[in-house]
């Protein structure tokens, strides 16, 4: 891959420099060509820039929601809805105590709400263009038209439930 930029007049400018990852990737993102090296990293103009850099992502890994989320049993995931929590009580409380405090506020501020359909007619992810991109992903009912699911419906209760 051919990043876009920033890029430097000469290496000279870099003082420090961390590869942050590898991994293979096939050239021209075809399976039939043949499997290139792919290396990513970061540079500096000077070294404590770097490290201050690398103290601030490990201090973002101990607030990562994932981890906190998981440590304090306020959600989980499953691979049958990534990127898709599933509350367990004690987030369902917090969830359900922000979602009043947020109601509230829209009460004093005179917005109405509203809830919308979880299950539309495929003819919207089509004009949305989610078609093409998700539908391999998408709960789908085939009825007289095809319908399929809003990418946050609820379709288990538990870790358990799939």
């Amino acid at each position: 891959d051919l990043c876009t930029g920033p890029h430097i007049q000469n290496t000279k400018q870099i003082s420090a420099f961390k590869i942050m990852g590898n991994s293979s990737a096939y050239f021209l993102g075809d399976q039939a060509n043949d499997s290139l090296q792919r290396i990513s990293g970061v540079a500096f103009p000077k070294n404590d820039q770097m490290k201050e850099w690398l103290t601030y992502l490990e201090e973002a890994k101990k607030r990562d929601h994932q981890l906190i989320g998981k440590n304090q049993k306020l959600f989980w995931f499953s691979p049958l809805s990534p990127g898709s929590p599933f509350f367990l009580p004690h987030g369902t409380r917090i969830f359900n105590a922000i979602q009043a405090m947020l109601r509230e506020q829209y009460w004093m501020r005179g917005y109405d709400e509203v809830h919308s359909p979880l299950m539309y007619d495929v003819q919207l992810w089509k004009t949305s263009g989610h078609w093409d991109h998700y539908q391999e992903d998408m709960f789908r009912v085939p009825l007289k038209h095809t319908h399929g699911a809003a990418p946050d419906a609820p379709v288990a209760s538990g870790p358990d439930a799939a």
